[in-house]
């Protein structure tokens, strides 16, 4: 597993083996690291099926029998090194256009679950995301369990308030991490989350969603 959990000061955090870099700005509970990296193996594994590493076939060195006159030196004459052809400018998106859709994708999400808008909230997920609600246990990678887990939530008129978070770019991938607070008819909650978002199709769709509640 290219992923692995390292303990620091105030709890945990998730890194790539051989680098020094983390996924989160702030440490996380041992349960929600562990979490995050199962996420990002997945969604790695995902976004490349079937990926084999193959080792290349080393070559034989050949050895050549000496002769015992030696052979006059022959100067060799250097060819005229050519023209170093222009690569064509490849035009890149940059990165504050990638991370505008994000905040554009989590503030459609956010605006359909006000206005208890099911097909909205659903249509910012990918077609098989990784799924864990605040309010739930299990993890599940249809999109059918989303579906049920906001229809039973918005019979609670629920608000969300992004309070901090922090993204994170790896591969084709952007790791946000965080935490928000629902207002609900009955009560306030308080959760930690991780959205992970890839562009599907030049779409911004989350391909993975946890929520743990703090409590």
């Amino acid at each position: 597993m290219p992923y692995q959990v390292v303990k620091v000061d105030g709890g945990y955090k998730v890194k790539k083996q051989g680098y020094e870099r983390y996924y989160s700005r702030n440490p996380m509970p041992k349960e929600r690291a562990y979490a995050q990296m199962r996420a990002l193996y997945a969604s790695f594994r995902e976004a490349s099926p079937g990926r084999k590493y193959v080792k290349s076939p080393t070559r034989k060195r050949v050895t050549r029998a000496t002769s015992p006159t030696r052979s006059p030196v022959r100067r060799r004459t250097r060819s005229p090194i050519p023209k170093r052809q222009k690569s064509p400018i490849v035009k890149r998106k940059s990165k504050s256009k990638i991370i505008t859709k994000i905040l554009s994708v989590r503030s459609n999400w956010s605006k359909c679950l006000r206005n208890s808008d099911l097909e909205g909230v659903l249509n910012c997920y990918s077609k098989k995301p990784i799924f864990k609600g605040t309010m739930v246990k299990n993890v599940t990678r249809t999109k059918a369990p989303v579906k049920n887990y906001f229809t039973n939530f918005m019979k609670q008129q629920p608000k969300v308030k992004f309070n901090d978070y922090d993204i994170v770019k790896t591969g084709d991938l952007y790791v946000e991490s965080g935490n928000y607070t629902f207002t609900t008819k009955e009560k306030i909650i308080n959760a930690n989350y991780q959205f992970i978002y890839q562009e599907i199709n030049d779409e911004i769709k989350i391909i993975s969603h946890y929520s743990c509640r703090i409590s």
